[in-house]
């Protein structure tokens, strides 16, 4: 390992309790070349713009990732057996101990140069029928190509149907030992990884990236109100070009690249067993005894990477965009107070999805009892003759027998296929807000907003293999936020109402304002990322209790390790409109000072109070596992504790 390391360095281990070393090293320096040009032309009412924008994109990426190895233990080696529940405690540690991983790998990573061009034109005309009236005109065309690896060393799809090197075999060795759930006709082989067919045209994806995007608003001053009302509104449609950002599990972007280079990168898996962990294959004092996996590049086509995890990004994406409209009514009830009322309504289409199961156990082929289905389960890890014996040397599928859910797989000859940035979800935004201004007059000016939302999202599948996403309340939705915001100059200084006319007087006590920001805001939907068994009793959370207690009611679901789904058609919500964590209940304040000097320069002393009162908003309960100590418990703060800062400026 030291001698075929890219970037030599302590192994990443994880004993169950810490991690030792680190695997997320990557080289990734990225450059925009940008050209933009306009030209405004006034003609009579009509205020013409045309322009374009014209672009290039280059990124190049080392991901390390792995080239010191990783090493994972868990508890499958020291539990009573392969459908026994694993120990209380210190399973992972035990296996620590004994050097035997239950995971792993070795990474030897290839370099990525990206571009991709973009280009857009626009046109957009202000034009101003009469003096009550302005209506805005403008259309927008925007392209943007693939982004292109330089060398074509890159994975650019699935080919569900591509014959692979072990097609033949495995098929021929299953018919000599069939399983009941696959009759013999059905057990699949076929599948394999696409690359560019051409040397320079190294394109992960293809583009449909022709769109022209309308925008339309108007203003509307009613001449009877004598400039008191104003109404506004438009629609809009905003066009986002696909990139390669990485996405997180809830879908928001990250600052990494996605670079699919199976082959050209290549990963050798540690093998920890081949007979369902009853003895091992390898150990931690020499864990790929077989080697590492050479670098291929493209030469082995829909061969490349079998017996391991794949992943590929979407063939065919989609730009995102998002249609907006708003309409909106503001009034001057007095010269110096302003009430707006206003709609705003957004709908976001083909928003790209993090990670798509390809590979996965067919859904007629799972439980859909509401409770643990200890003879399915028994059955799906229990191991069977194995048709790719031999077959796939150095990867976790190559023993004599395999566990029986391994065949039951869309593409048994892989341990996981994973497609990237589909472009298939959506979102659609409704929000009513009030707003009130109080413009400065006798030292006080105050901004409030008080908006009620909803955000509802589709942006993951509940199961593999769903044909519809999940429509849920998002776990970005906030239905109610209220700020208000306000100055007040202290009447006290030269020629206010407690006039001074000492100059010393006026620079110790005169020119103080005070400020202040309230902001409230209700807490997101709490979000369950795992298939959780319920108990039937009604699933509620108080995001306020922290210790002692649970801010969930974990009564409603079970916890025995021994109870948990396997195998499972899930039908757990991803979301509940009613179970929310924690909002924002936060005041931040100021006290500002102003020493004037002649011909207007002034310095200004600020004290500022970041979260005034102290108050703690606190993150989401634990809910990933059932069975942790913590399931149910808030164990940290969303929100930063009081900060106090001084400052000073000088304005001349």
């Amino acid at each position: 390992m030291t001698t075929a390391s890219q970037y030599p360095q302590l192994p990443f281990i994880n004993p169950g309790f810490t991690s030792l070393g680190f695997q997320s090293a990557s080289k990734d320096p990225s450059t925009i070349y940008g050209l933009f040009g306009d030209v405004v032309k006034i003609i009579g009412r009509d205020t013409l713009k045309f322009g374009v924008d014209a672009r290039q994109y280059r990124v190049d990426v080392t991901n390390y990732g792995a080239a010191a190895g990783t090493f994972t233990f868990a508890s499958n080696f020291v539990q009573s057996s392969t459908s026994g529940a694993a120990p209380t405690f210190g399973g992972p540690e035990a296996s620590f101990l004994l050097g035997l991983p239950t995971s792993g790998s070795f990474f030897n990573a290839a370099t990525a140069n990206f571009h991709a061009n973009y280009l857009a034109f626009f046109v957009q005309n202000d034009w101003r029928i009469t003096d009550h009236v302005t209506v805005n005109l403008g259309l927008r065309y925007d392209h943007q190509s693939p982004f292109e690896e330089k060398e074509s060393r890159v994975v650019n799809g699935f080919n569900t149907t591509a014959v692979s090197g072990v097609s033949s075999a495995a098929s021929a060795a299953y018919a000599g030992n069939p399983i009941s759930q696959i009759p013999l006709g059905s057990f699949n082989t076929l599948g394999g990884l696409t690359f560019p067919n051409t040397p320079r045209n190294g394109a992960q994806y293809q583009t449909i990236s022709h769109w022209f995007s309308p925008r339309i608003g108007f203003s509307y001053n009613p001449s009877i109100l004598r400039q008191r009302m104003v109404v506004r509104g438009g629609f809009s449609m905003f066009v986002l070009p696909a990139n390669l950002d990485t996405l997180s599990t809830l879908d928001v972007p990250g600052s990494s690249v996605v670079v699919n280079q199976e082959g050209f990168s290549a990963t050798t898996s540690f093998v920890p067993t081949n007979n369902n962990y009853l003895t091992a294959a390898n150990t931690l004092d020499n864990p790929f005894s077989s080697g590492f996996t050479p670098v291929v590049g493209s030469s082995l086509g829909a061969s490349t990477n079998l017996g391991q995890t794949i992943t590929y990004y979407a063939p065919v994406i989609r730009d995102p965009y998002a249609l907006r409209w708003n309409l909106g009514v503001q009034y001057a009830l007095t010269p110096n107070l302003l009430l707006e009322l206003d709609y705003i309504g957004d709908h976001a289409v083909h928003q790209p999805i993090a990670s798509t199961p390809i590979d996965y156990i067919p859904q007629q082929h799972l439980s859909t009892l509401p409770t643990r289905d200890n003879a399915l389960v028994s059955s799906y890890t229990a191991t069977v003759k194995n048709p790719f014996a031999g077959l796939l040397p150095g990867t976790s599928i190559n023993g004599a027998t395999v566990a029986r859910s391994q065949l039951l797989m869309n593409y048994p000859q892989f341990t996981g296929i994973t497609q990237q940035n589909a472009s298939e979800g959506d979102s659609v935004y409704h929000d009513v807000s009030v707003r009130v201004e109080k413009r400065l007059s006798r030292g006080v000016s105050v901004t409030g907003n008080y908006s009620f939302s909803k955000l509802i999202e589709s942006m993951q599948y509940l199961n593999p293999g769903d044909t519809k996403l999940a429509k849920i309340v998002s776990p970005y939705d906030h239905k109610q936020h209220l700020a208000i915001g306000g100055t007040y100059e202290l009447p006290i200084g030269t020629g206010k109402r407690i006039d001074i006319k000492s100059g010393v007087w006026n620079s110790i006590i005169g020119g103080f304002k005070i400020n202040g920001v309230y902001s409230f805001q209700t807490g997101a939907p709490l979000y369950f990322s795992s298939d959780l068994v319920t108990t039937g009793q009604p699933i509620t959370a108080n995001p306020r209790v922290t210790t002692p207690g649970k801010s969930l009611n974990t009564a409603a679901f079970d916890t025995t390790a021994a109870d948990q789904f396997a195998f499972h058609l899930r039908t757990l919500p991803l979301t509940f409109g009613n179970v929310r964590i924690d909002g924002i209940n936060q005041l931040d304040s100021s006290l500002l000072k102003d020493f004037h000097f002649p011909k207007g320069m002034y310095a200004q002393f600020r004290f500022e109070v970041f979260n005034t009162l102290n108050h703690a908003s606190f993150a989401a309960p634990a809910v990933s596992s059932a069975t942790s100590s913590s399931f149910g418990t808030i164990t940290s703060q969303a929100n930063s504790a009081r900060t106090v800062q001084f400052g000073g400026r000088f304005v001349f």
